[in-house]
């Protein structure tokens, strides 16, 4: 199972939370898209400022993520500000275990 082995969690996060980058960054976008882009970034928000996920983890959910092409390539303020404060948190923020 390649999501149990790690390197296959990372795809799925790069997968499921730059979906929703893009579609929060896409031109063409509508409130639909802009609903579904917005929560699916605030769930991957709560699960990485999780007091419960080790560091390491929380560190490499986020680089799974910034690796990819959708942060680099959008202008949109809103976007990279909360993607920001969401890297700030996870640094920032070391885990209770």
């Amino acid at each position: 199972n390649r999501v149990a082995d790690g390197g296959g969690l990372a795809e799925l996060l790069a997968l499921t939370v730059g979906r929703a980058l893009e579609l929060l960054t896409a031109t063409g976008r509508d409130p639909r898209t802009e609903t579904i882009g917005w929560t699916v970034l605030r769930r991957f928000e709560h699960t990485v400022a999780a007091p419960q996920l080790h560091q390491h983890t929380r560190i490499a959910a986020i680089e799974a993520v910034t690796d990819g092409p959708w942060l680099r390539e959008t202008g949109r303020a809103a976007v990279r500000s909360r993607w920001a404060a969401i890297e700030r948190h996870a640094f920032d923020h070391p885990a209770e275990l």
